[in-house]
């Protein structure tokens, strides 16, 4: 891999990482007051699924958005089981998935996302300055997952 493309795939995770601020610290107000995790297995956010007991390769950030990491060097495919009840929503497209398995193609790139049904990820728009006052005054803008 060049410099200029790992220089690329680093801004882009700062730049995510910066737009999910608001909803990080909206997870660490309700892990202290709560005692709530951060990032939590599939069977905390789902009990009664018994097959998310043995999921290890995927996790709920809070309770709306479903991360699942390719863990494998080179992979074209991550196979992922949404949980019910669903709709959820692709994090990168937008688009419906139902509840249930699927494979997605993946690239070096890509990290799955989910967002479920019913809930409102806060997130911060981008502004022209990663740090300082113009960062803090960037507008907030939500992703909505509507049933």
């Amino acid at each position: 891999m060049s410099a200029q493309a790992a220089t690329r795939r680093i801004r882009a995770a700062i730049r995510t990482r910066y737009a999910l601020l608001p909803y990080l610290y909206t997870l660490f107000r309700a892990a202290h007051a709560e005692g709530l995790p951060i990032m939590r297995p599939l069977a905390f956010e789902f009990p009664g699924e018994g097959w998310a007991l043995g999921v290890d390769d995927a996790f709920l950030l809070g309770p709306a958005l479903l991360v699942a990491p390719v863990l494998e060097p080179g992979a074209a495919e991550r196979r992922l089981r949404l949980p019910a009840p669903g709709p959820w929503y692709s994090a990168a497209s937008g688009e419906a998935a139902a509840p249930g398995e699927r494979a997605l193609a993946v690239g070096m790139d890509d990290v799955p996302a989910f967002l479920r049904g019913g809930c409102i990820l806060p997130l911060k728009a981008r502004g022209r300055a990663v740090c300082g006052g113009a960062a803090l005054r960037a507008p907030e803008r939500a992703a909505e997952a509507v049933r």
